[in-house]
């Protein structure tokens, strides 16, 4: 049963037990919620497999759309063949919370492994990934 099947079934479940309940207001919120974390899944893009695994760190990317300095720091990462995770944090729920999480304010915000660096700042980002010995 893939993925999308499963989650849709349980939703289905839950649907029915809170229509039951007569909680309308929250069978909304889960469905928007679970049809938001399907979609968000799709979004995020496959992995380089060209960078070195053992110089790979754990890197999330909050961005939006039309953010001149997010285009640039994802062109920077696929110049560096780093592998990443996009969160648009006007589209992806999660993303959202997350980057209010790691202290909100401006775009984007970067976490590599558990360092955040906040704006498009090519020097932390060469530290931060090791690359200054490539």
């Amino acid at each position: 049963m893939n993925t999308n099947h499963a989650l849709a079934t349980r939703i289905r479940t839950l649907g029915a037990r809170l229509r039951s309940a007569a909680s309308r207001g929250a069978w909304v919120a889960l469905l928007c919620a679970a049809t938001v974390s399907v979609d968000c899944q799709a979004e995020a893009p496959a992995p380089s497999s060209q960078a070195p695994a053992a110089q790979q760190r754990q890197v999330s990317v909050y961005v939006t759309e039309w953010c001149p300095y997010c285009k640039k720091l994802e062109a920077f990462l696929r110049e560096n063949q780093i592998q990443y995770t996009r969160y648009d944090i006007e589209k992806d729920v999660y993303g959202a919370r997350r980057h209010q999480e790691l202290g909100g304010g401006g775009i984007p915000v970067i976490l590599v492994d558990d360092q955040v660096i906040r704006g498009f700042n090519q020097k932390a980002l060469v530290k931060a990934l090791d690359l200054e010995s490539r």
